[in-house]
This record gives structure tokens, sequence and C-alpha cells, in this order.
């Protein structure tokens, strides 16, 4: 067997809240080097900090849900899906109250049924207006 003189490994960190990023950057420079130390080599991290996490602001989320309630009857709203989207939305949310929402578009008659990173991804347009729809309700409830 040929034991390379280097590797590289690469990943994504992902958090719901800044604290657990250090906390897992910091441990994770524990571990890279606690482990080259027991191998007897050297080991290099660099973390790069591309987007911080996306939290929806309560009043914002609160607003959404209840516009949802209000458009989508025929449908299923999950008001507690917890997912480590990276977005550059977190950048504006930082700055502005917000709230990231999905709507779904998969649609089985068409064939739309694949997940977003598959090649094979595509979405049902129709899915749009009932888009545009609940961010102009969702706009309505926070004025009201």
């Amino acid at each position: 067997n040929v034991i390379p003189q280097t590797a590289d490994l690469s990943g994504t960190i992902r958090t719901f809240e800044p604290p657990v990023r250090e906390l897992v950057i910091r441990r994770m420079h524990e571990v890279v080097q606690g482990v080259a130390a027991a191998m007897g080599c050297q080991a290099e991290l660099s973390v790069q900090r591309l987007t911080p996490p996306v939290n929806n602001e309560a009043k914002t989320a609160r607003a959404v849900l209840s516009a949802a309630g209000k458009i989508f009857t025929d449908g299923h709203i999950e008001p507690d899906c917890r997912t480590m989207v990276s977005e550059d939305m977190a950048f504006m949310m930082d700055e502005v109250p917000g709230c990231y929402f999905l709507v779904g578009s998969s649609n089985p008659e068409k064939g739309l049924v694949y997940g977003h990173h598959h090649p094979k991804f595509d979405i049902d347009e129709a899915a749009l207006p009932r888009a545009s729809a609940l961010m102009a309700a969702s706009i309505l409830e926070l004025l009201a």
C-alpha cells in the first residue's frame, strides 16, 4: 500500500447558535491536534466563516405561521421544522428581523419529486403564486 504524504479533508460546520459554533470549532481544533499528535504527524485546521446561522425572529415567524394557516388550509404546515440551511439570507436577518420559510414544490404527477441537491431537481412553478401569497399575507399580518 502507498501512504500519501498529505491528506485534505473538508466539510461544513452548521449550528443553530453562534456560541455552539464556537464550541464546535474549538473542539475540532483539539481533536485534530490530538489525533495528529497520537499518529506522530502534523495537522492544520482552517475554518472559513461563510455565513452565520439562519435564525427566525419570533414575531415575524408567528406572522408567517398565522398567514400560512389562513392560506394553506389544504396543505400540511410544519411549524417546528428546524433545518440547517446555509443562506445569504442570514446576513440580512442579522440586520433586519425576518423569517426564512420553505414552500414545497414537489409534484409526483409531473415527476418533480427530487430533493434540492439532486441532479434531477426541478421546481413546480405552480408553487410560486402560493409562495408569493404567503409573503404578502405575512406582511399584512405584521402590519395589523
